[in-house]
């Protein structure tokens, strides 16, 4: 049988022969345990601040070049750019305007327009309900000849440009029956992310608003 008291006495030993070696051993597994457990969170957090700076900086840089492209535009030519735009375009379905286009274009083709039809459609559809492109559909009776009812498509297409002619049926002495859709679409709801750029008309929009202001200057606009 073992004597407790010699293998205690023999621990002791170790423990007095070594101490040095402990307390340093201690020491360096703590200072490891420490740089385990907080550097790498303290390393990921300055990695998180800087990510969230240069996000920072870039949301300024696009606000700072928006606030350049926004003040540099005339706000009367955006104006008269929309009106333009809607007019071409309108964002609902408008029937005052298509008749008064209708009305106009007979006017300057010098024709008479009959009797006609018009698609009216769900009028209680939100803009969420409607597609990104909508038409009205209108069937049209025009008294003249062939070359009357081509001038009277001509100003049309000038007064209410995105019309789209679908049938042209030639008759005798009760005219020609056209259908004609006139085109809609609703405004988007959304909003402009600080992230995104504001950038200026491009080169072709500014030159499709030019061929708008041309059919303006040439034939009254119905809107």
């Amino acid at each position: 049988m073992k004597n407790p008291f010699l293998s205690t006495q023999k621990l002791l030993f170790w423990y007095f022969l070594y101490k040095d070696y402990l307390v340093f051993g201690s020491v360096v597994a703590i200072c490891v345990l420490i740089f385990l457990i907080f550097v790498p969170a303290q390393v990921r957090n300055i990695l998180l601040l800087n990510e969230q700076a240069n996000d920072i900086k870039q949301k300024v840089k696009v606000l700072s070049a928006n606030v350049d492209v926004l003040s540099g535009i005339d706000s009367v030519l955006l104006n008269n750019q929309l009106t333009l735009a809607h007019g071409a375009l309108p964002s609902e379905k408008y029937f005052n305007g298509i008749l008064q286009s209708v009305s106009q274009a007979s006017s300057k083709a010098g024709v008479d327009v009959g009797d006609f039809t018009i698609e009216i459609g769900d009028l209680s559809l939100s803009n969420t309900e409607i597609q990104p492109l909508s038409s009205i559909a209108i069937n049209i009776t025009v008294n003249g000849d062939i070359e009357g009812v081509k001038r009277f498509l001509k100003e049309l297409s000038h007064i209410f440009p995105l019309s789209e002619v679908i049938s042209v049926q030639t008759g005798g002495l009760g005219g020609s029956r056209i259908e004609v859709l006139f085109y809609f679409k609703p405004y988007p709801l959304s909003t402009l992310p600080n992230t995104t750029s504001v950038k200026p008309l491009s080169e072709k929009e500014r030159s499709s608003l030019n061929v708008l202001s041309s059919f303006q200057n040439s034939s009254a606009s119905a809107f």
